[in-house]
């Protein structure tokens, strides 16, 4: 039988990591849409975005936001599958997270309803037509804090379904997992389709295998399945978790977010090299690169 396509996730920059750490990192949206094009062209097709302020620092800030979704459209073209992250980084509370996400959805419309009242966003919106996202990463942990965080996230669930965003799921334990399975459960997770990140290992920690293994078997302990599944690893045996990943019909995120070496250990020269890495060595079955067409049914937006 012919392996399924590998859909390749390019995070590129993450929020923590500068220039200073290594020259190629993309910071503003030039750098990051020229970095877009590049990974796409070595087989890559969804970007994992994080952006940053005027400082360089990490932001949900939806005008930073548009400006480097334009420049990556403008670019890498359409075929790119954008995924706006939502992380907090510990300077975002979990109000002012839904806020960020409502706003690269397009907004809240008069029928949206919440438990509590809204925060302000981050910044105003310059303009009414909102950034063309294609999907949101959202840790359940970071956005889900108390039990009354609950009800608010749910409704920002259907309301960024209802607008075709495709949601991946962020969990990094067992415990997330099953937690996970609750919210499902519990109808505050939609069970359409819908993806999730198994992000697994530390920088200063031993190998994550045995942790990336026990929370695919937590994951397939019971229904439901979620669409697809793909891993992000750091620190030690980074490369041998996606390889492992691929080998199990996963999906795969790379990119200067996790690491800045090659397997070797010498550092790459930049995104695409950690890109073209994974399709010549780390894809024992040889899965095709996903087209952009494939990558988006098999992300659910098709």
């Amino acid at each position: 039988m012919t392996a399924p396509p590998l859909l390749i996730a390019a995070a590129p920059n993450g929020a923590y990591k500068t220039r200073r750490d290594h020259p190629a990192l993309p910071i503003t949206p030039q750098q990051i849409a020229e970095t877009a094009a590049e990974v796409a062209e070595a087989g890559a097709r969804m970007l994992h975005l994080h952006v940053r302020d005027a400082h360089g620092a990490h932001t949900l800030d939806i005008n930073a936001y548009r400006a480097a979704i334009r420049a990556i459209r403008e670019k890498a073209g359409d075929d790119l599958f954008i995924q706006a992250t939502s992380e907090s980084t510990g300077a975002y509370s979990a109000a002012e997270q839904r806020e960020a996400l409502y706003a690269l959805g397009g907004g809240r419309e008069e029928s949206d309803s919440a438990d509590t009242p809204p925060a302000p966003p981050p910044s105003p919106p310059a303009s009414p037509t909102p950034p063309e996202i294609d999907g949101v990463s959202i840790a359940p942990r970071e956005l889900i804090r108390a039990e009354s965080d609950a009800a608010p996230a749910a409704e920002l669930f259907r309301h960024l379904r209802g607008r075709g965003i495709l949601i991946q799921y962020i969990l990094y334990s067992p415990d997330d997992v099953a937690r996970y399975k609750s919210l499902l459960a519990q109808q505050v997770i939609p069970p359409d389709l819908h993806s999730v990140l198994l992000v697994v290992g530390r920088h200063d920690a031993a190998s994550p295998l045995p942790a990336l293994r026990k929370m695919l078997e937590a994951l397939r302990a019971a229904p439901p399945a979620p669409a697809n599944w793909m891993t992000c690893a750091f620190g030690a045996d980074e490369f041998a978790c996606l390889r492992e990943s691929a080998t199990l019909g996963g999906h795969i995120r790379a990119g200067f977010e996790n690491t800045l070496l090659l397997r070797s250990g010498r550092p790459a020269a930049d995104n695409r090299e950690l890109i073209t890495q994974l399709l010549k060595h780390g894809n024992p079955q040889n899965r095709a690169p996903a087209t952009p067409a494939e990558a988006r049914e098999i992300l659910g937006a098709a």
